[in-house]
C-alpha cells in the first residue's frame, strides 16, 4: 500500500492560491486533505515516496506588455492564439538602418538574437511594421537579385536585417518579433523546454518567481532538471535561479554561456517540513532568460548506494535500457554474418543475449520505423509515414504505457525524426534531442541514472553515428586498420567515383558505378560501427556497475539497415531488400540464458516484449508479440517501404518467404506481387521467385495478407510542426532536400 505518498502527492495538487470567493471554503477543504494525507502516512508504515511538484507549479503566466529591458531596447510579450505561446516583440531605431548599395534596400544589425527558434514548434519570426507583418524573402534570392524586393520586404541574413522600404517610412515602429514557448499540452500534463528538450515542468521569465505550499514531512530531497535560452547583456547580472524555502535560500545556479541550452541535473538537501507547511519558491533574475523546469520532485533523504541491485526491493520491477543505433545493419555484427568483429562491446552483449535471427524493421527509414517501434503499430496505422508527418494523439506509446505503471522514463536522442515535433517524445518524463554526438548523448543519459531512486527506469537511448554522412574517427582508423582499408572521406569518394558515373552510358553501367560507389563507401560506413560502439559500451558497463543490471534488461536495435550498393542502390528508404530491412535484435534478460532464436521478430514487437520483462499487461491495441512467448505459426512480419505515391512497396515475410507487392495501397487486396525470395536458400535475394515458383508465392501471399485486412488506422495522420532548426537539421541528414 501507497496510501500516504498518493495522498501528499494530491495536496500539493490540491493547495489553491488565495481567490476571493470561497477562500475560506478551499483552505478548509486544504487543511482536511492536508489531514488526511498525514494521518494516511502515520497509518502507513512505507515510507513516503517521490511527489511530483509540477501540478503545483505549472503554467506560470507571462507578463504582459513590457517585460524588461535588453541593451537599451524594450522587449514586450504578446500572447498568441495558441495556447502557451508568446511573441516577443524588439523595436528597431531609426539610426539602426543604414543605406545600402541598392535603391530603397536598408540594412540593420539584428537587435535581437532568435531566442525562441530552438523551442518553437510551427512558427517563426517576422518582421512588424507599424503592426503589420513584412514579406520575407530567403536571404539568398534576395541578395542574389534585390531588384525582385519590392516596398515592405525583408530578409534576414546572419546578423543583419535587410529591409526595402522609402527612407520616410523608416520612422514607423518597426519590430523583430520572435516566438517563445512558454509551455505546451493539455490540462493533463504541462510540458516545457527549448533547445531540443522536453519534459512535464514548468518555465520562469526573468524577474518571475513562483512557489508552492509543501506538506509537512521528514527531510528531503528535492530533484529538478533545467534548460535554459537567454540574452547575456554586459550591463546586467547574469541570470541565475534562486530556490528559496520559507524566504531562505537552499539552492542558486548560474548557468555559463557555454551551458545554456543543455540539461543540467540539480539535487537539493531540504530539511524536515513542519506541521505547518513551508513555502516552496523558483526566482529567475538577472540576464533577459527564460529557464524550464523539467521534471521537479521531492524524494525522502536517503543514503546514496554506489549498487542499485542492494538499495532496491528485490521484487521490485526491472530496469530496462533500450538502445538503438540509426541506420545500424544486422550484418556489422559477427552474429549476423560479420566476417570481423567491427563493434567489440556489443559482440559482448550478444553473447549474453538472446539473438533473435531474423528480425525487421517495420519501414525502411526512420521516422515510420521509430514511431512502430514506439507505438507497437504497423505504419499503415499510425500514419507517421511521410517527411511531415507525427504520430496522432491516440496510440498508447511504449513510455506512455511503463510511466503510467510507476516507471520513470528519460529518452536520449539526437533529435531529426527522433523529436517531440513528430510526436515521439509522448509517455517520457524527459525527453532529450539536444546531442549531436554519440558520446554526448550517453554523457546525457548516464547523468539521468545520477538521479535514480528507487522506481524502475525506462531509458532509451539513440544514435546517428552510423547515419551519413559517414565518418570515422582517428581511434577507429587506428583500431580497425588491419581489417578495413578505410577511406579519407566521403567527399573523396564521391569525387573518385563521379567521373565514373558520367561515362555510363547504359542502365547496366550506371548501375555497376552505383554499386562501386556503395562498395568504396561500405569501409567508412562499417568504421563508423565502432565508434558508436565505443561510446554504447561505456554506458552498458556504467548501467552495470552501478547495478542496473543486475536485474535489468537491455535490448539493442536499429530502426532500418543501408544499402550500399547492393541490387545497385545507395543509402535507405529506397527498396525492401534486406540490407535496408533487416536490424539486429539482442535482449540480454537477467534470468533468462543467453541463445539463438530464429522465429521472425518485428520491431513492433518491443512494446509487448518489453511490457512482458517489465511484468506487465500489454496494451491490447498493440499489433506485435511477445517474442518470449509466441508460439509456432507466427504471423507474417510486414515492413513498409512507405514512399508517398503509387510506387510505394511493402515486403511481407512469411515462412522466410518474403513477398514484394506494390501500389498506392500495398496492403490491399489487388495489390501487384512484385518479386519473391526464398531468404533460406538466396539470403542475399539474388534469384527472384515469382516466375519459378509462382504458385508457391501466391500461395504464401494468401496467408500473408488476411492480417492486412483487418488492419485499420488508429488515428488520421497528424502534420508536424517544424522550425528552421528542425528543417537544418534534417537537411544534414539528406532529407527534405537541401
Amino acid at each position: 500500500m501507497r496510501r500516504g505518498s498518493l495522498l501528499v502527492g494530491t495536496c500539493a495538487r490540491l493547495l489553491p492560491p488565495p481567490v476571493p470567493a470561497g477562500a475560506a471554503l478551499a483552505r478548509a477543504f486544504a487543511a482536511l486533505v492536508l489531514a488526511c494525507a498525514l494521518a494516511a502516512c502515520a497509518r502507513d508504515a512505507e515510507p513516503v515516496r517521490a511527489v511530483s511538484l509540477v501540478p503545483a507549479l505549472a503554467r506560470q503566466p507571462a507578463p504582459l506588455g513590457v517585460w524588461t529591458t535588453w541593451r537599451g531596447r524594450e522587449l514586450a510579450l504578446v500572447p498568441d492564439d495558441t495556447v502557451g505561446l508568446w511573441w516577443l516583440h524588439c523595436p528597431f531605431t531609426d539610426a539602426d538602418w543604414e543605406p545600402t548599395q541598392w535603391r530603397d534596400v536598408w540594412s540593420a544589425p539584428r537587435p535581437l538574437p532568435a531566442i525562441g527558434q530552438a523551442n518553437l514548434v510551427g512558427k517563426s519570426e517576422s518582421l512588424l511594421i507599424s503592426g503589420l507583418p513584412a514579406r520575407e524573402i530567403s536571404a539568398g534570392a534576395a541578395l542574389r537579385d534585390p531588384a525582385r524586393l519590392v516596398h515592405g520586404d525583408y530578409a534576414a541574413a546572419g546578423e543583419r536585417v535587410y529591409l526595402c522600404s522609402p527612407r520616410v517610412a523608416l520612422a514607423q515602429p518597426i519590430e523583430l518579433v520572435t516566438p517563445l514557448r512558454l509551455w505546451s499540452g493539455d490540462a493533463g500534463e504541462s510540458r516545457v523546454g527549448a533547445n531540443g528538450v522536453r519534459g512535464s515542468g514548468f518555465s520562469l521569465l526573468s524577474g518571475q518567481a513562483i512557489a508552492t505550499e509543501l506538506a509537512a514531512r521528514g527531510a528531503s530531497e528535492l530533484v529538478f532538471a533545467t534548460t535554459s535560452i537567454a540574452l547575456p547583456d554586459p550591463a546586467r547580472a547574469p541570470n541565475a535561479l534562486h530556490v528559496r524555502l520559507d524566504g531562505a535560500s537552499v539552492h542558486a545556479t548560474q548557468p555559463s554561456p557555454a551551458e545554456q541550452g543543455l540539461l543540467q541535473w540539480h539535487r537539493v538537501a531540504l530539511p524536515a517540513i513542519p506541521a505547518r507547511g513551508a513555502r516552496l519558491e523558483f526566482e529567475l533574475a538577472g540576464d533577459p532568460a527564460c529557464v524550464f523546469v523539467l521534471v521537479p520532485e521531492l524524494r525522502p533523504q536517503r543514503a546514496v548506494r554506489a549498487d542499485r541491485a542492494v538499495a532496491r526491493d528485490p521484487d521490485a520491477r526491472p530496469d530496462i535500457l533500450l538502445l538503438l543505433a540509426d541506420t545500424f545493419r544486422a550484418d556489422l555484427l559477427t552474429a549476423y554474418g560479420a566476417p570481423s568483429e567491427l563493434a567489440p562491446g556489443l559482440e559482448r552483449l550478444a553473447r549474453d543475449a538472446t539473438v533473435f535471427e531474423h528480425c525487421w524493421s517495420a519501414s525502411t527509414w526512420t521516422l515510420p520505423a521509430h514511431a512502430s517501434l514506439f507505438s507497437g503499430l504497423l505504419p499503415s496505422q499510425h500514419g507517421a509515414v511521410s517527411t511531415t508527418s507525427a504520430m496522432p494523439k491516440e496510440p498508447r506509446m511504449l513510455a506512455e504505457h511503463l510511466r503510467a505503471l510507476g516507471y520513470r522514463t528519460a529518452a536520449f536522442t539526437e533529435g531529426a525524426y527522433v523529436s517531440p515535433e513528430f510526436g515521439l517524445s509522448r509517455g517520457f518524463d524527459v525527453f532529450h534531442a539536444a546531442t549531436r554526438d554519440v558520446e554526448q548523448t550517453v554523457d546525457a543519459a548516464l547523468a539521468f541514472l545520477d538521479t535514480a531512486d528507487e522506481r524502475p527506469l525506462f531509458v532509451f537511448v539513440h544514435s546517428y553515428r552510423t547515419h551519413s554522412p559517414y565518418h570515422a574517427s582517428d581511434a577507429a582508423r587506428a583500431a580497425l586498420r588491419d581489417v578495413l582499408e578505410i577511406p579519407a572521406s566521403e567527399q573523396a569518394v564521391l569525387e573518385e567515383h563521379v567521373e565514373r558515373s558520367r561515362a555510363a552510358a547504359t542502365p547496366a553501367e550506371l548501375a555497376a558505378a552505383s554499386a562501386a560507389y556503395g562498395r568504396a563507401l561500405a569501409p567508412l560506413y562499417r568504421a563508423g560501427a565502432w565508434d558508436l560502439d565505443r561510446a554504447f559500451d561505456r554506458l552498458i558497463g556504467e548501467w552495470d556497475r552501478r547495478g542496473f543490471g543486475r536485474r535489468g534488461a537491455i535490448a539493442f536495435t536499429s530502426d532500418h539497415g543501408e544499402a550500399l550498393g547492393e541490387h545497385a542502390q545507395l543509402g535507405h528508404g529506397i527498396s525492401v531488400y534486406d540490407e535496408v530491412l533487416r536490424v539486429p535484435l539482442l535482449l540480454r534478460v537477467r534470468g533468462r540464458a543467453p541463445g539463438r532464436d530464429a522465429a521472425p521478430a518485428s520491431l513492433v514487437d518491443l512494446p509487448r516484449t518489453l511490457s512482458a520483462i517489465a511484468g506487465l499487461e500489454p496494451w491490447p491495441g498493440w499489433t506485435g508479440r511477445d517474442l518470449f512467448t509466441a508460439t509456432s505459426g507466427a504471423p507474417a512480419i510486414h515492413a513498409f517501404e512507405c514512399a508517398p505515391g503509387p510506387d510505394t512497396r511493402m515486403a511481407a515475410i512469411h515462412d522466410l518467404l518474403k513477398l514484394v507487392v506494390a501500389g498506392a495501397e500495398a496492403d490491399k487486396l489487388d495489390a501487384q506481387l512484385l518479386a519473391a525470395f526464398d531468404l533460406r536458400a538466396d539470403p542475399l535475394e539474388l534469384a527472384p521467385l515469382l516466375t519459378a515458383s509462382e504458385a508457391r508465392c501466391r500461395d504464401a501471399w494468401s496467408h500473408a495478407r488476411p492480417p492486412l485486412e483487418l488492419l485499420v488506422p488508429a488515428a488520421p495522420a497528424a502534420e508536424a510542426e517544424l522550425d528552421a532548426a528542425l528543417r537544418h537539421r534534417l537537411q544534414d541528414l539528406g532529407y527534405l532536400g537541401k
